[in-house]
């Protein structure tokens, strides 16, 4: 498969698990929100893209032509660049807060 084929292929499973889970900015906020109560501090969404990233980047290096996984970890690389505002936003005003 070429970068353009796989990209439309990253695009299509967007759009399928969309369906099936909800949109992303609520899925990740609740994942955020159950890391959060298991882990004791505050998560970001752009922190449970990262680590997705890095999940799939580790099956990746244990499967290599296991397709699914690279796809993926480029979906979450995505959803990580959609929050990343957001997250610096909130960033400084945690640091404002704390001045």
């Amino acid at each position: 498969m070429n970068p353009h084929e796989l990209l439309n292929q990253a695009a299509n499973i967007i759009n399928q698990r969309g369906e099936g889970y909800g949109g992303i900015e609520n899925n990740f906020q609740l994942a955020a929100d159950m890391a959060t109560l298991r882990l004791g501090r505050d998560f970001h969404p752009y922190e449970i893209a990262i680590i997705m990233v890095c999940v799939k980047n580790a099956r990746a290096f244990s499967s290599p032509t296991h397709l699914d996984s690279h796809i993926d970890a480029v979906n979450y690389e995505l959803f990580a660049a959609t929050f990343a505002e957001d997250y610096m936003q909130s960033k400084a005003e945690i640091g404002r807060a704390h001045v």
